[in-house]
């Protein structure tokens, strides 16, 4: 009996308990903030993906490729060049890739004088892994910019090669391959965006250490 009674008691209890329960109200902290499905929302807005053309301008530490002393008698001049960039974002996360292409005018009279027309350049590939942050709720202006910041990795070479000639025409190259870290700041308007970026290797005791500013447009798709 005694046992048969606790099991009636605690049922009681069980159904009190449950039935206090469903009374009770869910208390939400009203305070200001983003709402949960407005931060998806612009997170999913972040997530894009996009191709570009743009103008970079690379530099070298080393005064032995590139000295500002010697002023228009410098061994290496910087032309600029051309770069096509592709990248993935899912918020926070971006992703991009790219070939790029840079010229220098050469003193003559230092390398390979024998060669009356030569080109040199700065030529290879590069990936990167960025953090892109979702910017507090600002209104429009958080749609708009999209700053980063990220690591990767750059294959490139300085190729010198003989103008006078079609194929095989490479004279000499060197290798400039460096893991890289670069910083940015992306503008979005509509389809449509620019960005500008700083890159630069990661050690700069290396005798082919170098820095580049970058100008890019293109589409988001």
């Amino acid at each position: 009996m005694r046992k048969k009674h606790c099991y009636i008691i605690g049922l009681l209890l069980c159904a009190f308990t449950i039935h206090a329960q469903q009374k009770q109200e869910l208390k939400l902290d009203k305070s200001s903030g983003r709402r949960i499905s407005n931060f998806f929302s612009a997170a999913n807005k972040g997530s894009t993906m996009g191709i570009g053309i743009g103008y970079q301008k690379p530099s070298f530490f080393n005064t032995l490729y590139y000295d500002n002393s010697q002023g228009t008698g410098n061994i290496i001049q910087n032309k600029g060049g051309v770069e096509i960039t592709y990248f993935v974002q899912v918020c926070p996360v971006l992703l991009d890739f790219g070939v790029f292409s840079s010229s220098f005018n050469v003193n003559s009279g230092v390398f390979y004088p024998e060669y009356s027309k030569k080109s040199t350049l700065l030529q290879g590939l590069d990936i990167y892994l960025s953090y892109a942050p979702l910017l507090p709720d600002y209104g429009k202006i958080s749609e708009i910019l999209t700053p980063y910041i990220g690591a990767g990795y750059q294959t490139s070479s300085i190729v010198v090669e003989d103008d006078s000639k079609k194929d095989n025409n490479t004279i000499a190259s060197l290798g400039t391959s460096s893991p890289m870290w670069k910083g940015g700041l992306r503008i979005n308007l509509g389809g449509f965006y620019i960005k500008g970026e700083y890159k630069q290797s990661l050690f700069l005791n290396k005798p082919t250490a170098f820095s580049v500013i970058a100008i890019s447009a293109g589409w988001r798709l």
